[in-house]
């Protein structure tokens, strides 16, 4: 997930100085609906890169099937929605480390 949000980033970045726009952004609404030929493959076309690489951009079914398999092993640990959210509560005094 990490080199995904890096890579994201790297390329949301590049599309904006490319187009010269910014896009708005808000991690809680994020969709994971790509599927090939959607508006997504337009803005990548218009910065000019031309046609995506497949394997950088899952399917939106392939992502649901791989966000059930993390959230049947995050789960249990307190985390939900992919990752997005949790159920950790954090002691308002922590508690001093160990010397």
């Amino acid at each position: 997930m990490v080199h995904a949000v890096l890579a994201q980033f790297t390329l949301m970045s590049r599309m904006q100085a490319d187009l010269q726009v910014v896009f708005p952004h808000a991690t809680e609404l994020e969709d994971f609906g790509y599927t090939r030929g959607c508006v997504t493959d337009d803005y990548y076309a218009a910065a000019g890169w031309g046609e995506q690489p497949l394997r950088y951009w899952l399917d939106a079914a392939e992502v649901t099937r791989r966000l059930g398999i993390l959230d049947a092993h995050y789960g249990p640990a307190g985390f939900g929605r992919g990752g997005r959210s949790h159920t950790i509560t954090f002691d308002t005094q922590p508690t001093p480390a160990a010397v």
